[in-house]
């Protein structure tokens, strides 16, 4: 019965985390087909700030969550419910700040209050979780991810207007969260929050919260950027090109997680030897992957991709074979970063990401005024490249001292 749910628990958990990571994907496609290229910039854009200002809302990651029994469910949906609040005015602030036009600010809104509700929500599938019930979580993700996307492409068809998609999907959002994930979780709540608890929450998740963001902001700070040099078309074509390196490190979660609860193990065992060794075995196999996809977007990646959206991109090609080898070190990073978590290393971490976060903020400027779409390309690899390079020597460094240690404790 056990293994039963386990199963459910995994099928349903990456079915919705799937079709919810490629979800954007989908959008772009549709909004390109129908609405046009410079609708599809402005989604990409907004929806790739919108991204961003999500981690605002969520703050703390659901780890945290589980993990921790000092603080009851009513003080997490309580400091949930005001960080998501605390994402909505950034949103506003910024809209006034970098004064968009009225159908760039209202896509905005309505993507910021989409992800206000996925946010949200995410505290109410961490209740599930941590009761063994991940299925449920999973099963939610998928239904608004999946059903959101033939909703959205019905209504785009209809009325060939953004932003009545994006409504549809805010609309499908909320159902699913009155519908089906609070009354999941109401037997949860057996306390009333306590406004110091939600304090204590704040402080001591603030490395993660500035890790995450920082992290993000990496990784589409060259696309923020070039919306001040450019316009919406090319904002789109850089969106479309940027797609297939976001897929590629996506997929390599895929390689690395499997591997996470025996990396967790090996390190509790002070293994530091067998770790160091998996960790290679992984560093193998997503270079070969990323290998076979550099390839592959050399020889069919171009046509694909002017295929799929309907534009035309040949002159684009060396753009995307450079973001895609960046791409590789993306999903490097993130096999280095995974590990030094485990060597409970948050902070230093965090410390490396306001570095590069400075760094590429710079190379942004010069670089993107001057090269446009490949001056973001060349950001966006050089940017990775460097966390890589980080990340590669403190992560030898720390697997060092274990191995001497257990070398000398034998």
């Amino acid at each position: 019965m056990e293994n039963k749910l386990e199963k459910k628990n995994f099928i349903w958990n990456f079915l919705g985390l799937t079709i919810n990571a490629f979800n954007s994907l989908f959008f772009l496609i549709i909004i390109n087909r129908i609405n046009g290229p410079k609708d599809g910039g402005i989604f990409t854009y907004s929806f790739s700030l919108v991204c961003l200002l999500y981690y605002i809302g969520l703050y703390y990651n659901r780890a945290y969550q589980i993990s921790n029994k000092e603080y009851s469910n009513s003080d997490f949906v309580a400091s949930r419910v005001l960080s998501c609040l605390a994402m909505l005015v950034v949103s506003i602030f910024l809209i006034f700040i970098f004064n968009y036009d009225f159908n760039k600010s209202l896509v905005i809104i309505l993507l910021t209050l989409v992800k206000f509700m996925e946010a949200l929500a995410d505290v109410f599938y961490g209740m599930v979780q941590a009761d063994n019930k991940l299925y449920k979580a999973g099963f939610s993700m998928f239904i608004k991810s999946f059903v959101g996307i033939i909703i959205f492409l019905i209504i785009d068809i209809i009325t060939k207007n953004m932003i009545y998609s994006v409504i549809s999907i805010l609309a499908m959002n909320i159902l699913v969260f009155i519908v089906y994930d609070i009354q999941n979780c109401k037997k949860y709540f057996k306390e009333k929050f306590k406004t110091i608890n939600v304090r204590k929450i704040y402080i001591c998740t603030l490395p993660i919260f500035i890790f995450s963001f920082l992290n993000l902001y990496l990784v589409n700070a060259s696309k923020y950027f070039l919306d001040f040099y450019s316009t919406s078309e090319i904002q789109n074509i850089y969106g479309i090109i940027l797609m297939p390196g976001t897929m590629i490190s996506l997929a390599g979660q895929y390689i690395l997680n499997p591997y996470l609860v025996k990396l967790a193990s090996l390190h509790k065992e002070n293994k530091y030897i067998d770790f160091n060794k998996l960790v290679k075995k992984i560093v193998l196999y997503l270079t070969i992957f990323s290998i076979v996809a550099v390839i592959g977007a050399y020889i069919v990646g171009i046509p694909l991709l002017s295929f799929i959206y309907g534009i035309e991109l040949t002159k684009y090609k060396l753009d995307l074979i450079i973001i895609i080898v960046g791409s590789l070190f993306w999903a490097l990073v993130s096999v280095y970063s995974s590990s030094l978590t485990i060597f409970n290393k948050n902070l230093t971490q965090m410390y490396v990401y306001i570095v590069c976060s400075i760094i590429s903020t710079i190379l942004c400027f010069i670089l993107i005024k001057n090269y446009n779409i490949m001056g973001s390309s060349l950001v966006y690899a050089i940017t990775m490249l460097l966390q890589f390079i980080i990340f590669f020597i403190i992560y030898n460094i720390n697997i060092s001292k274990g191995v001497n240690k257990y070398e000398k404790g034998k």
